[in-house]
């Protein structure tokens, strides 16, 4: 490697340095992977990039095992020390907020707004002088005031594809909500309501209503069915009577995730058929990768999660039943 000026302490990413010592506590990509929660390509990325960056090996690699050079044994304390520093103003900063009233900054795209809604009775009662923050924003936006800790928790609807890509690269931690799949919505009027599922062939002929805004639902869209599908594609806010006009006049659908129907079930009129092969998407809570989230922001999470559980398991009886 060519020689780079020795790097300076401050200059480093404390989350390279949890990288580096994660590698080589644990001795193989993989199993530093699944501590850090991040993906082995984006740890194998960040490893590869800081020793070009800092012109050093820190590394020798046998097959899968990953053993420290002479340069990385001595670069090794001072990772650790920063680590440990950063955990120690972690906790301060954790201190700092307990001391203070407790606020819960919540973001939402449209669609979640309900379902977070439903689960914060029991967020209160749980506890009672919490004050709560909640906006509606788009993906972007949430993913923004994660980076910039100006946000406890947000809810954002995407696929695994994006979550992993998107995020784990920045320093956002993602946690699962509910996994799920697309959907299209269509008034039981329209001639195909009476399919029990609809493939992407005949989706691509429909005129569509990507629904809700701030879903990452178009590169999907696309992928599947091709660019010529985007001139169909209306992003629409929270459901108005507006919205619905295309469906009641069978000129349309609205392509939604299967778990969103337990935010706001639809009205009787209108019928969920699911598509086929299925296209996984997922609920998913985006936490600010820089401090410990609230306990309250937890909390949140297990309290959407249990309840879209327990929706889940009612509509399951009556379809048995049915």
């Amino acid at each position: 490697m060519a020689q780079h000026a020795p790097f300076a302490t401050s200059e480093v990413d404390v989350r390279i340095a949890r990288y580096i010592v994660a590698v080589a506590d644990y001795g193989t990509l993989r199993a530093a992977a699944k501590h850090l929660y991040v993906s082995e390509p984006a740890l194998s990325q960040a490893i590869r990039t800081t020793e070009q960056k800092w012109g050093i090996a820190l590394f020798e690699r046998s097959g899968r095992k990953l053993f420290l050079t002479d340069v990385g044994r001595h670069v090794l304390p001072v990772m650790r020390q920063l680590c440990d520093t950063a955990e120690r103003a972690h906790q301060q900063i954790a201190q700092a907020r307990a001391q203070r009233q407790e606020t819960c900054r919540i973001g939402v795209v449209a669609f979640t707004v309900a379902g977070v809604s439903k689960a914060l009775p029991d967020l209160l009662i749980k506890h009672p002088t919490l004050r709560v923050e909640m906006y509606e924003a788009s993906s972007n936006d949430i993913l923004q005031r994660a980076r910039q800790d100006v946000m406890d928790v947000g809810f954002v609807l995407g696929s695994r594809h994006f979550s992993e890509d998107l995020l784990e690269p920045r320093g956002f931690r993602r946690e699962l909500v509910k996994p799920g799949r697309l959907m299209i919505l269509v008034s039981r009027s329209a001639r195909f309501a009476v399919k029990s599922y609809i493939t992407w062939e005949e989706l691509a002929r429909m005129p569509l209503i990507v629904f809700p805004k701030g879903f990452m639902v178009r590169d999907l869209l696309v992928e599947k069915l091709g660019p010529s599908v985007e001139q169909h594609i209306v992003f629409t806010g929270e459901p108005g009577e507006l919205h619905y006009l295309p469906l009641r006049l069978g000129r349309g659908v609205m392509v939604i995730p299967d778990f969103t129907l337990s935010f706001a079930p639809p009205a009787a009129s209108f019928k969920a058929i699911p598509i086929e092969p299925i296209m996984p998407v997922e609920l998913t809570a985006i936490l600010p990768g820089n401090v410990p989230p609230p306990a309250p922001a937890q909390d949140l999470i297990r309290f959407l999660r249990n309840q879209l559980d327990r929706a889940t398991k009612t509509e399951d009886l009556k379809n048995q039943r049915g």
